[in-house]
């Protein structure tokens, strides 16, 4: 019946149903654990009822020869080796229990972060341009910590208590029906808090979640950008942005406890009253009807004064629980996002790249009726370079993240040697397509691991050779621990040189027939461009290659030059070709010389 009203809510119900099939491949020690539980709760309910006998035939009892006294201290003697046995069985229970749920809690909080991780491994950019970073980070250790409350307490501890009060009420009912039946009355009283406050803490946790999320985001997003906080002085204005969202968190928290507050004294008042009730019909059971014995009341108040405890100790459960429920219901809907890049039902290996890369009337939007790309047809040519100009906003780089597939189109296809890349596997094509980006993507690792993400099982001498090929085996070596060299967050411990030459030293090891070049040089100064350009010179050789800049000078070797302005291609041709046309092209080439001169 207490089980039954506390899962009474339909949302409630679903999250912990599904949170036992996470559990499920530890059903055994799950039902080990129940079996400790239960027995905790039968040495409690012995002890409970030693105490009848204890006091009827040892302590109170009407002893008037020595034999009868003896007898009576002998049994006292077996009673309190009873108990002392019951106590140490109980303890043990207590430690089998305690232990394997916290076990099961740990591993479900460990197969939920490793879950979330996978899935968003999984999952578009799309889906990370519309959510924060922060937030994610909040998800993943935040929300699935908190759900841990509803492994150890609702599934250890809450169970515990119900066992226990169906333990005790058992003895209750042997003992004296009629006090039992009064004593259980109250329950549905003593529910009230539970059911009520209940809820209001599910809703407050949830904001509570929300605004911890909103926290992790904002201190993610101001310690990558604490630069321009220095350059621009926003160091006081970053404090009160910082304190202004602690205390709307702090608000809501408050708030919880209120709640959490209010619920103990309630307990406490229904407690006492339904106590003391049972104090007047028990004085009456025995001075008045002789209906029950002393010993029998003793054992009965005692089983009382074990039940309410568990009552009241189930009400500042579910309050922990609920907080938990909240956190649950931020989980699971990026377990459920589907993943809107996928392989499709008999999708094939992409194979060697030896023909073309085709784009056939391709249309993409971001958002629904905000197209960035408008029926983009272009051919590249196994061998060829293309590149890929026009004003900020143009849709060139959407371009290129199509052919990796980081979207799908919304309508036309872009083919690899006549396959739809939706036909082929996505590993196959990202593996035969490498990429240098103007933003350097490295991680807070070594160097040597930096470059072995493009292939893992490459050999150091292999390293070392694309390192040369790149111009950045010198400066490696230079550094501190040459590539075991940890380089910071995003490789902040390099020049932006640097940084792009382990990236291009990084592309030469994956070693695949196409190539993407992202606005490489653009945060370069002149004397760092020029390494670089060198180094792109010699990646690029016998590879198709798609280049996309904003410095023209970078592009006029290209075979050819597509020209896209407000995602429509405008203009295409060799650079003498479009640069006589006077178009577009020619424009930027005046605009960007122009300003070249002013410099």
């Amino acid at each position: 019946m207490i089980k039954a009203r506390l899962l009474a809510s339909p949302d409630s119900f679903a999250l912990l149903k599904r949170l036992l099939g996470w559990m499920r491949p530890y059903r055994w020690r799950v039902l080990w654990s129940l079996l400790c539980m239960a027995l905790v709760a039968a040495m409690t309910a012995l002890t409970v009822w030693l105490i009848k006998p204890l006091l009827d035939q040892g302590l109170f009892a009407n002893a008037q020869t020595p034999e009868a006294k003896h007898a009576a201290f002998v049994l006292i003697a077996k009673l309190a080796a009873a108990g002392m046995a019951a106590t140490v069985v109980k303890s043990l229970a207590r430690y089998g229990a305690d232990y394997l749920i916290g076990w099961v809690g740990q591993r479900v909080i460990f197969d939920l972060r490793l879950a979330l991780f996978s899935k968003m491994q999984g999952l578009s950019l799309r889906f990370f341009h519309d959510h924060k970073t922060g937030e994610l980070l909040s998800r993943i250790i935040s929300d699935v910590g908190a759900t841990q409350i509803l492994v150890s307490q609702l599934f250890g501890q809450a169970a515990s208590s119900i066992i226990s009060i169906v333990g005790l009420s058992a003895v209750l009912l042997y003992l004296n029906w009629k006090l039992a039946v009064l004593a259980l009355l109250v329950f549905p009283v003593a529910l009230w808090p539970i059911r009520n406050y209940g809820k209001k803490l599910r809703g407050i946790s949830r904001s509570v979640q929300e605004l911890t999320a909103d926290l992790a985001a904002h201190l993610e997003e101001t310690l990558s950008q604490m630069k321009l906080v220095h350059a621009y002085g926003g160091e006081d204005r970053e404090i009160g942005r910082w304190r202004r969202k602690l205390s709307d968190q702090l608000v809501m928290i408050m708030r919880a406890v209120r709640v959490q507050a209010r619920s103990s004294p309630i307990m406490e008042t229904i407690g006492a009253v339904g106590f003391l009730g049972l104090v007047m019909f028990s004085g009456y059971e025995i001075l008045i009807s002789g209906s029950t014995t002393g010993g029998a009341l003793g054992a009965f108040l005692g089983a009382v004064l074990q039940l309410y405890p568990q009552v009241k100790h189930l009400n500042g459960l579910w309050n922990n629980i609920s907080t938990g429920l909240g956190a649950a219901e931020r989980i699971f809907p990026i377990l459920d996002e589907p993943p809107d890049i996928t392989d499709a039902a008999g999708a094939v290996p992409l194979g060697p790249f030896h023909d073309a890369v085709r784009y056939a009337n391709v249309t993409f939007a971001f958002r629904a009726g905000e197209p960035v790309l408008k029926d983009i047809s272009l051919t590249a040519r196994c061998g060829t370079r293309v590149a890929f100009v026009g004003p900020s906003g143009a849709g060139k780089t959407t371009v290129v993240d199509l052919l990796m597939r980081f979207y799908d189109p919304a309508e036309g296809a872009i083919t690899v040697d006549g396959k739809d890349i939706r036909s082929v596997t996505v590993s196959s094509l990202r593996a035969s397509v490498a990429l240098v980006a103007q933003e350097t993507l490295l991680f807070n690792a070594s160097v040597r691991d930096n470059l072995l993400y493009a292939r893992p099982a490459a050999t150091p001498g292999e390293v070392e050779t694309a390192a040369k090929h790149a111009g950045a085996h010198d400066f490696i070596s230079a550094l501190p621990e040459g590539y075991d060299t940890v380089i910071g967050e995003r490789g902040v411990k390099l020049s932006g040189g640097e940084r792009q030459r382990i990236s291009i030293a990084r592309a030469f090891l994956k070693d695949v027939p196409i190539l993407i070049l992202d606005e490489a040089t653009a945060a370069l100064d002149a004397a760092s461009e020029a390494l670089v350009q060198r180094a792109l010179d010699q990646l690029m050789a016998n590879r198709t290659v798609m280049v996309i800049a904003h410095r023209l000078a970078t592009v006029r070797r290209a075979d050819s030059i597509i020209v896209l302005d407000q995602g429509r291609i405008v203009e295409t041709g060799a650079h003498e070709e479009l640069h006589a046309r006077g178009g577009l092209y020619r424009r930027l080439c005046d605009l960007q010389f122009q300003d070249a001169g002013k410099d």
